[in-house]
């Protein structure tokens, strides 16, 4: 499983060095009309929940690259199916409290923990390389910089 992850993120970044001159950013619903307006984008970053494998075939039929979001050093509670698979200790705390963002509806994670890292594997590996998008946008990551302000907290989230 994780060899054909590895061997698939290898290959796909190198897929969108060039040629995108329009790109959009959308990770909304997935209907017909939807799939047909995205068609004429170089490149979309898509919530890749919202997608089939069909459909990631349909835009790429039409020269359009997509790559798959995933937000890392957040859980956003609308992503039911990552939530089903935390654990207490997958949430970074601070002062013994889970760390809440009320403007996105999401919380801060412990990238330390083995358990959240195969969690972010498995839903790479599901919904983004398994439905042959062509790439992976890594959202959050700069929370690390922004909300975790002990620095050897920080320099383990950034170095493992």
């Amino acid at each position: 499983m994780i060899s054909n992850l590895l061997k698939w993120l290898r290959v796909g970044p190198n897929q969108a060095e060039s040629g995108i001159d329009r790109y959009m950013i959308y990770y909304g619903a997935v209907d017909h009309s939807i799939v047909q307006n995205l068609k004429k984008y170089d490149l979309v970053i898509v919530e890749p929940q919202h997608w089939t494998t069909e459909r990631v075939r349909q835009l790429q039929a039409a020269g359009t690259r997509v790559v798959g979001y995933v937000s890392v050093m957040e859980w956003p509670t609308w992503n039911v199916e990552r939530g089903k698979g935390l654990r207490s200790a997958d949430y970074l705390l601070r002062d013994g409290q889970r760390v809440y963002f009320s403007e996105w509806d999401s919380y801060l994670m412990d990238v330390r923990e083995p358990h959240y890292r195969q969690l972010l594997v498995d839903e790479i590996e599901g919904q983004i390389a398994n439905k042959g998008m062509d790439g992976l946008f890594l959202d959050t990551v700069g929370d690390i910089e922004d909300h975790i302000q002990h620095t050897l907290l920080r320099n383990e989230m950034i170095h493992g």
